[in-house]
């Protein structure tokens, strides 16, 4: 008597995709491609990106077929083409080697990735593509912001970034020098009500990005600066600080 099989749940495994919590790009993509092989049982997996940037290409194998199964048997192989986000597309290519009941009176052929319908597959492996693709940008975004923050920590310059909320967000060695402050040493709030502040109303009044502007100072301490103060925005244009 043959095993009924489990009831295959599309739902549940884009649920279990995306439950996949977004860390290292190397540790996101052993998941994903871990929770498509249990899923569609594959002997080979090639996903390839295209869109902004630099094509990107993923492959798993698994299983190491023998030269001579791949000559005698045909691999069953099934391309899915899908848009990502925005201009980003993904190809993905799974390949399945036919598998045999182990019993010698049955020759007859299991069904090829796991029995899944190819509607499924797809919905699958587009959100798969879309978890692998969040975890791209995050992994950029972080080299990007990596490469920023080592610019500012060497620049010449002494740099304050401050939020919306006129909490200081940044502050590199140099302005911590120049204003006296020791790496543990918070900005006093004298330099907000008194540089910040009307730089940045400034900014406001004259409705521009950048402005330049000569001060000197009595509090915390008695020094000339010349202060450049520019708009912070996110992605959207919007003012962040």
């Amino acid at each position: 008597m043959e095993k009924k099989l489990p009831k295959l749940n599309e739902l549940s495994v884009i649920s279990d995709l995306n439950n996949i919590p977004i860390q290292a790009y190397e540790k996101v993509v052993k998941d994903v491609i871990s929770l498509l092989r249990k899923t569609f049982k594959h002997d080979k997996l090639k996903l390839s990106f295209f869109g902004k940037g630099k094509p990107e290409e993923i492959a798993d194998e698994p299983i190491k077929l023998k030269q001579n199964f791949k000559q005698s048997h045909k691999l069953n192989e099934l391309k899915i083409r899908c848009k990502i986000r925005g201009d980003t597309k993904a190809i993905i290519t799974l390949y399945s080697a036919p598998r045999y009941n182990k019993r010698p009176t049955s020759q007859r052929a299991s069904k090829p990735f796991g029995g899944w319908p190819r509607n499924s597959i797809a919905n699958i492996c587009r959100q798969a593509g879309i978890v692998l693709e969040d975890a791209r940008l995050f992994r950029d975004l972080q080299d990007e912001h990596n490469k920023i923050n080592a610019v500012i920590q060497s620049a010449a310059e002494g740099i304050v970034v401050v939020d919306e909320k006129n909490e200081t967000v940044l502050i590199n060695p140099q302005a911590r020098q120049i204003l006296g402050l020791s790496a543990n040493h918070r900005i006093p709030q004298a330099f907000i009500e008194f540089i910040i502040n009307p730089l940045k109303n400034d900014l406001i009044k004259q409705n521009k990005e950048f402005l330049f502007k000569e001060l000197d100072l009595t509090t915390p301490l008695k020094i000339s600066l010349r202060i450049g103060m520019a708009w912070m925005r996110d992605y959207q244009g919007e003012k962040r600080g």
